[in-house]
């Protein structure tokens, strides 16, 4: 069975090289007036040769912009230009690799490419690395070179790193457990907008996990989160309705939001609705239905 990316920040991070080599492409394509044929014709013909114009081509195929969308002419174009060195690509063909987009999936051939761009500094291959060394996808499994990984990035100012590294903060992987430190770097994304960020929040002020305890905050700040869309946001919040943690208690409530964010695929939404069904909590008792979401959260 496939193995996918779980955490909420793998699938956003998902995009993030896509989303660079999209800048590249709008700063390199002042050709507006051009219909999509011209500019794909003018920048296969710039690709025979150039590794930024095979990014481009990959990253047109990639996302079907002004071009039907082929994974496989994607990974293709992405390839080309990774072998000639170019750092995007690189990042970029590990993640086809990672989630077997036009290739099939492989960590080890995603952590090889990871590697070559992280060697230049990519950001992006830094991060997708780390949550290798975090998950043991195609490495052996490594917190603190995880840790050593996201920092780097982190104190770079940046942003995608910034929850990653207050997740292992505050569950003392590959570094001493620090509250302190996993709120420092849990507020910073959450000021820039990382609704992950602002549900951690929540449940430290729940747990009193360096700050007060205090549930109309915690309350505050995942309903923010939940109410924009975040798939752990919507978990923490069935959680406090099936406590009747700063709300009545609900348990149809927190098992509407359990299954939400489980379907979207959140570890902990998944585990919870697990509990769910195996406790008979909302819902008939059920050990096969539980089992599947157990499994699906493993």
């Amino acid at each position: 069975m496939r193995r996918c990316y779980h955490s909420p920040y793998i699938w956003r991070l998902a995009l993030t090289s896509v989303l660079l080599v999209a800048l590249l492409s709008l700063m390199a394509n002042p050709s507006c007036g051009q219909d999509d044929g011209a500019r794909l014709e003018a920048l296969m013909k710039e690709a025979e040769d150039d590794p930024v114009a095979m990014t481009r081509l990959g990253y047109a195929y990639d996302t079907g912009e002004g071009v039907a969308k082929n994974y496989v002419e994607a990974a293709k174009w992405y390839r080309k230009a990774a072998e000639l060195g170019y750092a995007f690509a690189q990042t970029n063909l590990g993640r086809m690799y990672a989630f077997g987009l036009g290739v099939a999936q492989d960590h080890y051939e995603a952590v090889r490419w990871f590697g070559k761009a992280a060697e230049q500094g990519d950001p992006d291959a830094q991060v997708y690395l780390g949550t290798n060394y975090v998950h043991g996808w195609g490495l052996p499994q490594d917190y603190k070179k995880a840790a050593e990984l996201y920092r780097k990035v982190a104190e770079q100012g940046y942003a995608r790193a910034w929850p990653l590294l207050g997740d292992l903060y505050a569950f003392g992987l590959g570094v001493s457990q620090d509250f302190e430190k996993a709120l420092h770097w849990y507020r910073k994304a959450a000021q820039n907008g990382d609704t992950y960020a602002q549900a951690r929040i929540g449940m430290m002020y729940i747990n009193g996990n360096g700050l007060p305890q205090d549930r109309q905050e915690a309350l505050t700040w995942i309903k923010r989160s939940a109410d924009a869309g975040d798939m752990r946001g919507g978990a923490y919040l069935g959680w406090l309705y099936q406590h009747g943690c700063g709300v009545p208690r609900d348990v149809s409530k927190a098992l509407e939001l359990y299954r939400k964010s489980a379907e979207a695929g959140d570890l902990f939404g998944q585990r919870q609705l697990g509990r769910m069904y195996q406790q008979g909590l909302g819902v008939a008792t059920n050990p096969e239905e539980a089992n599947r979401w157990y499994k699906k959260a493993s």
